[in-house]
């Protein structure tokens, strides 16, 4: 086996991986690197390889190197300080190759971690891929390699059925909520290739921008945003109530799957019912129509220690998430940590914020 780095790789045998492997989705594309590459001001590294059987190129892994932000240079493999996705392999392997390749890959990610003096990286698996839907993945394939589990669960709604039964299937207060944000006069518009405009899209980062009280990331990423649903990888939706843009929504979609990429609400308009209901629910009409199979509105997050300890509001927006009737899916991801100091630091952070938000809880 030989590994070769991503600039040594031939985009036809990229393109023949990525047809023939049920563990790709839209973050093993040079299209998301790209963007997670460009997420921090400076000190990323592209270091993505491949590997090579018999001359065929047989994995993938996307590995880009960062900065931890306020951890005075400790560097982690991660993706924009998302997990990084677990690597794809092609579908042709059988499952004693495909064993001998994953365990070859993982070493040469640890012997990267060694080289580039990485404190902690973290990665997920896909729950868009094939093996995670056919459930043919249903344990954590990073434990076996040394990471600390930390799954959670996601929410994926199975597309292809009439929308009247989508609807039905939707929690009570959901329902109740879309049809009060109708009442309101809200209308929702969705964008995709055809009809996107710089201009339409400028609004989508200006709701983003006032939401967040600042610009939270560089230009070049929100360039790159453009091109995707120019390029028919997103589409993105703008809520509107009279003459006003109050909300806006993209979402990635991806060899007939689609995931909830990012929102932001106008802080005026927080508290206005239904407007995100709403808005889900016509993204889940139009990407019904289009023939996507499944849609991923996002993570569940509970109120304990994982990578993610969850406050109040993180907590609404995982229950606002499970409310359309979707499937429960495991997000499956692992830790893991080189530097014994910086993870103590990492932990004890973790349970000050569990029981900081435990206390103000009990004291409402």
């Amino acid at each position: 086996m030989e590994i070769r780095s991503i600039n040594n790789i031939n985009q036809n045998d990229l393109d023949g991986l990525f047809s023939n492997s049920d563990s790709y989705w839209f973050n093993h594309t040079q299209q998301w690197r790209s963007y997670t590459f460009h997420m921090r001001d400076y000190g990323s590294r592209d270091l993505s390889f491949g590997v090579f059987q018999d001359d065929k190129l047989v994995a993938f892994s996307p590995l880009i190197k960062e900065f931890i932000f306020n951890s005075k240079g400790a560097a982690e493999f991660s993706m924009a300080g998302i997990p990084s996705v677990f690597p794809m392999f092609s579908s042709e392997l059988s499952k004693n190759n495909k064993e001998k390749i994953e365990k070859f890959t993982f070493n040469y990610i640890f012997e990267l971690a060694t080289s580039e003096g990485i404190s902690y990286m973290n990665f997920h698996v896909s729950p868009l891929s094939e093996t995670v839907l056919d459930k043919s993945v249903f344990v954590n394939p990073l434990s076996k390699f040394g990471f600390h589990d930390t799954t959670v669960t996601t929410n994926i709604l199975k597309l292809g059925q009439d929308n009247e039964t989508l609807f039905r299937n939707f929690r009570k207060g959901t329902k109740s909520d879309i049809k009060t944000a109708i009442k309101s006069g809200i209308k929702v518009r969705i964008y995709t290739s055809t009809d996107i405009t710089e201009e339409v899209f400028k609004l989508y980062k200006d709701i983003h921008f006032k939401a967040a009280g600042r610009q939270t990331r560089p230009d070049e990423t929100w360039n790159i945003m453009l091109d995707w649903i120019r390029n028919g990888y997103s589409i993105l939706t703008i809520a509107s109530k009279g003459e006003e843009q109050i909300a806006a929504q993209l979402i990635n979609v991806f060899n007939c799957r689609a995931y909830y990429h990012s929102g932001a609400t106008l802080p005026i308009h927080d508290r206005e019912r239904g407007v995100g209901h709403l808005a889900q629910w016509e993204i889940i009409k139009f990407l019904n129509s289009s023939g996507v199979t499944h849609y991923d509105l996002g993570l569940n997050f509970y109120p304990n220690i994982s990578q993610d300890v969850a406050d109040k509001k993180l907590l609404g927006i995982s229950r606002f998430k499970s409310g359309f009737g979707a499937d429960v899916y495991p997000y499956f991801r692992g830790e893991w940590f080189s530097d014994k100091e910086f993870m103590i630091r990492v932990y004890q952070k973790r349970v000050a914020d569990l029981f900081t938000i435990s206390s103000l809880s009990n004291a409402k």
